[in-house]
């Protein structure tokens, strides 16, 4: 018998598995675009083919390569650590944050998980569960207001005006570790 942490490793091999089978992307160079990453793939669907699947060894070592990989991010996404004894608050995030909520990752640091995003309390119901992989991929929206707080951040050149952050909804995938 599988432990849950071995069965959402197989999960999560099978729906890198598909997504990157569908996309034409290979785990040899960057993964996704970040203007297309939640296009034709369906991530509810795969999620849910994925709970009646065992990953093969090759899809289990793939995925474990490609995120064992210091210091990158998938280019169509951000790393956000929040701690929940700390009232889920951010404790780390990737350097490209500012790409889906328009300001320095230095200003998240301490924030709340929830406060980053318009479905903040639809969030918190989720976090409360158990198993978050029920939930996955959980459909977010970066909250303006970030934004708001730093318009320079977002500007292309000190003559161009501010621009804020494209706002677009993000498929989050969130997992809990027993550290």
């Amino acid at each position: 018998m599988l432990s849950e942490r071995e069965m959402q490793a197989h999960r999560d091999a099978l729906l890198h598995e598909s997504y990157t089978r569908q996309s034409g992307y290979t785990t040899d160079g960057l993964i996704g675009n970040v203007n297309d990453s939640s296009g034709a793939f369906d991530f509810v669907a795969e999620t849910v083919k994925s709970f009646s699947q065992a990953a093969t060894a090759t899809a289990l070592e793939n995925f474990s390569r490609y995120m064992t990989q210091p210091g990158r991010v998938q280019s169509h996404g951000v790393y956000l650590l929040a701690d929940e004894l700390l009232d889920n608050k951010i404790i780390a995030c990737s350097t490209n944050t500012s790409i889906y909520f328009g300001c320095p990752p230095s200003s998240i640091l301490g924030s709340s998980l929830s406060a980053l995003f318009e479905e903040g309390s639809k969030l918190e119901t989720v976090l409360r569960m158990p198993d978050l992989s029920l939930a996955n991929p959980v459909l977010l929206t970066p909250s303006p207001e970030l934004n708001q707080e730093h318009p320079s951040h977002a500007q292309t050149s000190a003559s161009s005006p501010p621009r804020p952050a494209p706002r677009r909804r993000v498929n989050a995938i969130l997992h809990r570790t027993d550290d």
